[in-house]
């Protein structure tokens, strides 16, 4: 997950961090673990949205065959 538009604008320090979502803080927030933090942050859903799934690495897809 990463910051939306409206998020960096809101919460610019965060900026274009990716993280990921580990918890819910209350209805309308998640709870998130930057991957440059060790502490986890509870962010607004309005200003999260997906980031692109990773590819496969070779040695990963290496193992399913």
């Amino acid at each position: 997950m990463v910051m939306s538009e409206l998020g960096r604008q809101r919460h610019p320090r965060y900026g274009l961090r990716q993280g990921t979502i580990v918890g819910y803080g209350s209805p309308s927030s998640r709870r998130v673990k930057f991957d440059d933090s060790k502490t986890v942050q509870s962010i607004y859903i309005g200003y999260l949205e997906l980031s692109p799934p990773k590819p496969a690495t070779t040695s990963a897809t290496n193992r399913c065959k």
